[in-house]
């Protein structure tokens, strides 16, 4: 066969699927033949996983023998009236039958609504783990100030201040804090590469631009930190209220 190369692509998810990457070369069996074609280049595509193949309408209707026409683009000039336009081709062509008309702001806001939608459970899953985090610096924080009340009694008997028992919980705290927030950070970047590099295309065959939100990265130590600090507050006052005399005949 001879290979055409002209007017012909291919969406990714197809290209990773049938290997049709620019340069390679496919065979179709329309009605009129065997059709040898040269993959001209490969482009982003997320209406389908499936995949799918572009040619010039001139080629198609010349190997398929098919003068129907699926969709249509329309670009509009700057200023023009998108529900005019609208309106004037449903009654241009009512009688034709049916057609669906989407701007591509409408498609936007539906993808991004249906986006919103799927990974609505990551928000609440977000939710219980911040919880879920408040609850174990609590929990450790209390276990610590327990387990160290002869050395905290210590502390004061040899002329620390409430106020200052009660800051050293709070550093701890902090610190746990701020070492959960960068551990996180550590793990939780790779894991977006591997989940947008690998798993995406391998079970999707799309290939999304991986954006880093460095203004949530670099507020995440701030609020974990602001977390910790409040979970550590029963603690601290528990370190602070804590009888000397008692802690320290207490074996």
């Amino acid at each position: 066969l001879e290979f055409r190369r002209v007017l012909f692509r291919s969406t990714e998810p197809f290209a990773r699927k049938f290997r049709g990457n620019a340069g390679d070369r496919l065979r179709f069996e329309p009605p009129r033949g065997p059709l040898g074609v040269q993959v001209a280049g490969v482009y982003a595509d997320y209406s389908r996983d499936q995949g799918a193949v572009v040619m010039s309408r001139a080629m198609f209707r010349r190997h398929w023998d098919d003068e129907r026409v699926m969709s249509v683009a329309i670009y509009l000039r700057p200023g023009a009236d998108v529900v005019v336009l609208e309106d004037a081709f449903r009654s241009a062509f009512a009688d034709e039958g049916q057609f669906a008309v989407n701007t591509t702001r409408t498609l936007r806001d539906r993808v991004l609504r249906v986006f919103d939608q799927t990974f609505a459970v990551t928000h609440v899953l977000r939710t219980v783990a911040m919880f879920v985090a408040i609850a174990g610096v609590f929990l450790t924080m209390v276990t610590q100030v327990t387990e160290r009340r002869r050395e905290l009694a210590l502390m004061r008997a040899l002329g620390a201040t409430p106020q200052w028992v009660g800051a050293l919980v709070f550093v701890e705290a902090g610190m746990l804090g701020l070492l959960a927030a960068l551990l996180g950070i550590e793990a939780g970047v790779p894991l977006a590469m591997v989940l947008t590099w690998v798993l995406n295309p391998a079970f999707f065959g799309w290939t999304i631009q991986l954006r880093l939100p460095w203004d949530s990265l670099a507020w995440t130590p701030a609020w974990i930190l602001a977390a910790a600090l409040a979970a550590a507050w029963w603690p601290a006052r528990l370190a602070r209220s804590e009888e000397i005399a008692e802690a320290l005949h207490e074996e």
